[in-house]
């Protein structure tokens, strides 16, 4: 599976986006929205840190 741009670019990317969604999850506790919501979006941030350590660990390869 080749994705495109180099590993510097998509670990920025993945990062962003764990920053968005953990703003979001924020948001949406403000809100009073379901746990379940929360817990959603902390789970893919959390996924996306975790894609940072793929794409390091591939680029070391």
């Amino acid at each position: 599976m080749d994705v495109p741009g180099t590993a510097r670019e998509q670990i920025i990317t993945l990062l962003v986006v764990a920053l968005v969604l953990l703003l979001a999850r924020f948001g949406a506790t403000q809100l009073s929205a379901p746990a379940a919501v929360g817990r959603g979006l902390y789970v893919l941030a959390v996924g996306c840190l975790l894609g940072c350590v793929v794409v390091i660990a591939l680029d070391n390869r």
